[in-house]
């Protein structure tokens, strides 16, 4: 039978901490400390997000990333952690990145799942969070956080669809709109008088193919006060 999308998750979180511990014996010293470095880092972000110290908790996480660790599991948590003091500071393109990172990797990531429909929302992307929430839901029918975040995102979508309407009703964009026709059409009317078609036949030393193919039509500018009093009388 196939797995559900939880136990999906489980099971390739397992042969990842497998294949980590494989890898972790072949590191070389340079790679073991970079994999030190990281990991306290990661505990120094930790204890920045406790004390509620976003901006010190995301240059701490920024720090330990950069660091470029040989351990999958560890950069993941990272990206994880860090979309989550995005969100907190109102980083929405960057909530986006770091969760989308996860995502790529654990499909039903649900706190990934649920920090980029929270970025989504800050976005104005009512729709692309709803699909989020979907999916935690899909997971997790009784999750509070994602009953929570479907409110703010149907309120968002609602309010999305009204400023769409509002900027179609909009007088003074009516107005532009109206003057920018009134323009175009005056434009039309003078290149209109300014120029003439007149059919042109094909001079003898125009080659046997042009000879044959008769007639054709040629665009000629009128002098200047022909073309100002065909304005003046349109």
């Amino acid at each position: 039978a196939d797995l559900d999308p939880a136990a999906a998750d489980e099971a390739a979180k397992k042969a990842a901490e497998a294949k980590r511990r494989r890898e972790l014996e072949g590191l070389s010293t340079f790679e073991k400390l970079a994999l030190e470095q990281a990991t306290k880092q990661k505990q120094a972000g930790n204890d920045h997000v406790k004390q509620q110290e976003w901006e010190q908790a995301f240059d701490v996480y920024s720090n330990a990333l950069g660091l470029d660790a040989p351990d999958d599991a560890l950069n993941l948590a990272l990206r994880n952690n860090r979309a989550m003091v995005a969100v907190k500071l109102h980083r929405w393109d960057a909530a986006v990145e770091d969760a989308s990172a996860v995502l790529a990797v654990e499909r039903f990531n649900v706190k990934a799942l649920l920090r980029r429909a929270r970025a989504l929302i800050g976005l104005h992307r009512p729709s692309d969070a709803i699909a989020d929430i979907d999916r935690v839901q899909r997971a997790e029918p009784k999750n509070l956080e994602a009953q929570a975040l479907l409110v703010d995102a149907q309120r968002e979508e609602e309010e999305v669809s009204w400023a769409d309407y509002t900027r179609l009703d909009d007088g003074d964009t009516v107005e532009r709109l109206v003057h920018a026709t009134a323009e175009l059409r005056d434009a039309t009317t003078e290149l209109e008088a300014a120029f003439v078609v007149e059919t042109v036949a094909p001079t003898a030393d125009a080659g046997e193919e042009a000879a044959g193919a008769g007639p054709s039509p040629t665009l000629r500018m009128k002098p200047d006060a022909e073309v100002d009093r065909a304005v003046e009388t349109t």
